[in-house]
């Protein structure tokens, strides 16, 4: 999933890097970025901001699991308006809540944007228009990411982000986020976070491509104050998230 910013996919080598890589993974025999970057540039000639989804799929084959040679993948892209967040997510942040769904770990699937989505959607079924995300976990009870986000936890003067080496989507926003804390000194780990962290932090934030940054107000019944370092972090990463 890809932010279209007037007229421009954003973070494209980022994607492409990652998609290929999920490809590989998968055994999908698909490494042609250059296609899809025709492809994608005549779908958004007319597109100022927007959307852009990109599927790719091993192809049309017969009944079973088995993987059939002599098949091309199939390519889908979807263009779709941007999404209408209101402006008050960005300046004042959401509010989260813990979902009871589980993430099964799966360690030769981690890191990869595949299809299967089962949890999340489970997960997002959880709740209505209360809460703008719901935060999930590991069967252990270790946080692990949003239905559609990544999560940090700002504590003193670093951040804190779970490990992605069982279960989780490791995003692009994610990636950005890791890479500039380094750039500005910022001490960045990857660890194991139980859920009773989720309280002890001083902020928390929440990353994907659509909606860049947004810092969290309240999980469940716990408030966080501002944090200097998401703000920093949103100055830093405005060219790569959108604008409300």
């Amino acid at each position: 999933t890809i932010a279209i910013d007037h007229g421009k996919p954003l973070l494209w080598n980022q994607h492409m890097e990652r998609l290929l890589h999920g490809c590989h993974t998968l055994k999908i025999l698909f490494n042609d970025a250059s296609l899809l970057q025709d492809e994608v540039e005549r779908l958004i000639k007319s597109a100022n901001n927007a959307v852009i989804k990109i599927i790719i799929t091993r192809g049309s084959m017969g009944r079973g699991y088995a993987i059939q040679g002599g098949v091309y993948p199939s390519r889908i892209l979807i263009l779709t308006a941007w999404p209408d967040y209101p402006a008050d997510y960005y300046q004042n942040g959401v509010d989260l809540c813990l979902c009871h769904t589980p993430l099964s770990k799966q360690p030769a699937l981690t890191g990869i944007k595949h299809l299967n989505r089962l949890e999340q959607v489970l997960a997002r079924a959880e709740w209505d228009t209360e809460y703008q995300e719901g935060l999930m976990c590991d069967e252990q009870g270790c946080v692990i990411e949003g239905t559609m986000s990544n999560v940090f936890l700002v504590k003193g003067s670093g951040l804190l982000t779970p490990t992605i080496d069982q279960c989780g989507v490791n995003g692009i926003m994610r990636q950005q986020v890791i890479e500039y804390a380094k750039k500005k000194d910022i001490p960045c780990q990857e660890t194991r976070i139980p859920i009773t962290m989720m309280q002890q932090a001083d902020a928390v934030l929440l990353t994907n491509s659509l909606i860049g940054i947004w810092s969290v107000r309240k999980f469940e019944k716990h408030l966080y104050t501002g944090s200097k370092i998401i703000k920093t972090l949103q100055e830093l990463l405005g060219h790569a998230y959108p604008k409300p």
